[in-house]
């Protein structure tokens, strides 16, 4: 007899069904264990639910492309076949794969924060511990999950909810006006604008935020050193110009005075802008280097790095090895799973000229002077407080850290990043609802008011 019900009525409930069994398989195989391997258990099966959605869009995507076929083709052919057999190893595969495409502007996963959670190897373990930490106010973790699931209430998520008529940035506005500028253009109020050092009102904040990561991370490298190792930071916390630590220091000692540096460097700056300038038939070429051109000027501060204000985090010089490191640290938005390695081209990029300049009077020193290695150590520590652990692991290696002491540097910089990133929020909702400029108040909308009141928390 018919029941009248349709494959497609009957799809949900399969559907349930099936999951249902997957649950009941998984608790059954816990067994009577204890409430913390029932939880791991629990989330495994959430991962795991997340992964499938992955392999679905895969499917949906790459798997009617010619790329995908020849993905799997190659994976079939090169790789274990239990590799492809585990639900969970391809759902990771599929993710990884689809985060690399091009023309796939959705997440990869279910959500854009399952994504960023499921970033392998980016020290999520000391996220989850901070914000399970009873010593971490509630508003604080309240501010990071809205950080982790794109719900911060900064001016574009509100003009996307239809609370605000403008995503531009009122801050940036605030600042305009007060100094009789045009707003006519504002940068969009986003979470990576309002913590960057771009919204000027945020400056302040943002500097004093990554000042904050780098004076806690300097401490332990400083301090939990191994026992042959014999390593000097030079200039300490202060910020002096190169030229002037060189001369107050040992530096120019072994490494020749400064001006023979800076003479390196005016050579090496002068070659760059030649290569710049010389023409090329090929438009295309002409078009890919104007490009590069233009991203180098607003990224490069080679002039500034070598003449001006600004220095390398710290210089540290290991004695027994005859090596010189330059260490710089960047604090950028880690929203993409790229941002270590932008972070890591920007320093490049920036100490460039610096380092090539050194590298090249060090070979030119005869003596007991002679020998010299320059080295660059990059660490990159996102806002949302990732940290690479097999990177920083290295980079800690490098710098003769002892290993026992690696995790607990790296969990101590996760929580460090997080709690700066709580402070640049708490600026961004105080100068949102509070005073600024001549004793004059800024009104907001009831929205917004509500939005910041635990700012203070």
């Amino acid at each position: 007899m018919s029941t009248g019900v349709t494959m497609d009525d009957t799809q949900p409930e399969n559907d349930l069904r099936v999951e249902r069994q997957r649950w009941s398989e998984a608790c059954d195989s816990m067994g009577e264990s204890s409430p913390k391997q029932m939880i791991r258990g629990g989330a495994e099966f959430q991962r795991q639910k997340v992964l499938n959605q992955a392999e679905n869009n895969w499917k949906a995507f790459l798997g009617s492309t010619d790329t995908g076929l020849h993905r799997i083709e190659q994976a079939a052919s090169t790789g274990a076949q239990s590799d492809l057999m585990d639900s969970t190893r391809w759902g990771w595969s599929c993710m990884l794969q689809l985060q690399e495409a091009d023309n796939w502007v959705k997440p990869a996963v279910t959500t854009w924060a399952a994504e960023f959670l499921l970033r392998d190897g980016e020290s999520r373990e000391f996220l989850g511990s901070w914000i399970n930490s009873s010593a971490v106010h509630e508003a604080k973790k309240r501010r990071a999950k809205q950080v982790i699931t794109f719900s911060f209430p900064c001016g574009r998520w509100l003009h996307m909810i239809g609370a605000r008529a403008s995503p531009g940035c009122e801050l940036c506005k605030r600042e305009r006006n007060m100094d009789r500028k045009t707003t006519d253009v504002l940068p969009p109020e986003t979470l990576a604008h309002i913590q960057s050092a771009r919204c000027k009102a945020q400056k302040k904040s943002v500097i004093g935020a990554h000042n904050r990561c780098w004076k806690y991370f300097i401490g332990p490298i400083s301090t939990h050193g191994e026992a042959t190792r014999d390593l000097e930071f030079i200039g300490g916390d202060k910020d002096k110009q190169l030229e002037k630590l060189w001369a107050e220091t040992q530096l120019g000692d072994i490494l020749h005075p400064w001006v023979e540096i800076a003479d390196e460097a005016e050579r090496l700056l002068e070659n760059d802008q030649a290569t710049r300038r010389v023409p090329d038939g090929n438009q295309a070429d002409k078009e890919q280097e104007g490009n590069q051109a233009v991203a180098r000027d607003e990224t490069d501060t080679y002039n500034e790095t070598i003449f001006g204000r600004r220095r390398p985090e710290s210089i540290a010089v290991e004695w027994s090895s005859k090596v010189l490191y330059v260490l710089d640290f960047k604090r950028t938005s880690d929203r993409r799973r790229n941002y270590r390695e932008r972070g890591e081209a920007r320093a490049r990029a920036q100490y460039d000229v610096l380092v090539k300049s050194l590298e090249k009077v060090a070979g030119e020193a005869v003596g007991e002077n002679s020998g010299w290695k320059i080295k660059l150590i990059i660490f990159v520590g996102g806002t949302c407080g990732s940290v690479h652990a097999e990177t920083l692991n290295n980079n800690l290696k490098e710098l003769g850290v002892i290993e026992s002491k690696r995790n607990t540097v790296r969990k101590g910089l996760v929580h460090e990043l997080r709690n700066a990133q709580d402070t640049v929020l708490c600026s961004y909702f105080a100068q949102r609802s509070g005073e600024r400029g001549e004793g004059r108040r800024w009104k907001s909308t009831v929205g917004e008011a509500f939005q910041g009141l635990d700012y203070l928390e």
